[in-house]
């Protein structure tokens, strides 16, 4: 049972990392924008030319929340990978206690 602990408590850690990892993200992102608002502003520029402009800032900002994504899913996959494992050991350690006790 110990290990099943250590196990959710590894989760937890894991899903706070993630969280933390998704503020930080959210957090960059919104500064990121603010800031290219800001240049965007300062800038005089021809309408064609403010649309291309926005429109690399938004294929950007893509690849950053589609890494972060991607980045998510993997600690995702390594948690559940964890948990299984642990699980695993912790029937395998009931499984052992119950035998020796017949």
């Amino acid at each position: 049972m110990n290990e099943l602990s250590l196990v959710l408590q590894k989760e937890r850690e894991i899903k706070e990392k993630i969280e933390a990892v998704k503020q930080e993200a959210d957090l960059f992102l919104q500064e990121k924008r603010s800031q290219l608002e800001k240049k965007l502003e300062e800038v005089s520029l021809t309408p064609n030319e403010k649309e291309q402009i926005k429109s690399a800032k938004e294929k950007k900002l893509k690849a950053i929340e589609q890494a972060f994504q991607e980045k998510t899913q993997k600690e995702l996959s390594l948690m559940l990978a964890i948990r299984k494992e642990k699980l695993n050991k912790a029937v395998d350690y009931l499984t052992e206690r119950i035998l020796c006790l017949k």
